[in-house]
């Protein structure tokens, strides 16, 4: 099928910017591409933040991979279903269990300002390069969450800027 498709996409593409349905369609996914865009660039934000926090508290404990871990831990905390928690809590764990209780403070310490930074940081940044109130972001990711499960840390603020681009499309119509 993919192929096929790529053999007739002038063809195809010709057909869809000819309906009437294209300038409108338009409008809508390149709202959605601009949010996109700016979504990528706040989860970048939240990255780089995350980042420092992490390589800061491990260069505290004197580790000689505090960057690779740092990055390599923010980089999990991008992903929902992951989180810094899935490195950084059993990391704690295991070193209250061999008797290194500085080092156990120092990890969770890192592991509570991920989430802080997650919590706090993430609607304002995500929110202001959408368009969105943080507020409403916020209840985005939680509506999301109770919808769509898991998955809807994800598909709660994409539904959310769906219906912004698709009612502000449609208001543009509307006004002459």
């Amino acid at each position: 099928a993919a192929i096929l498709l790529v053999l007739q996409y002038d063809d195809y593409k010709g057909w869809y910017q000819h309906s009437i349905f294209y300038p409108n369609i338009h409008k809508v996914t390149v709202k959605l591409s601009s949010a996109g865009l700016a979504y990528l660039k706040a989860q970048f934000v939240i990255m780089c933040m995350i980042a420092v926090v992490c390589v800061a508290g491990l260069l505290v404990l004197k580790n000689p991979y505090a960057l690779l871990i740092g990055v390599g831990v923010a980089v999990f905390d991008a992903f929902p279903m992951l989180g810094s928690g899935l490195a950084l809590i059993p990391w704690a764990v295991i070193g209250l269990f061999r008797g290194k209780i500085f080092e156990a403070a120092i990890l969770i310490t890192i592991y509570l300002c991920c989430i802080i930074i997650r919590q706090f940081v993430e609607p304002r940044l995500v929110g202001t390069g959408i368009g969105i109130k943080p507020f409403f972001m916020l209840l985005a990711f939680y509506v999301g969450l109770q919808v769509y499960g898991p998955a809807g840390f994800l598909l709660g603020p994409l539904s959310l800027v769906v219906i912004k681009s698709v009612v502000e499309v449609t208001r543009e119509r509307k006004t002459p």
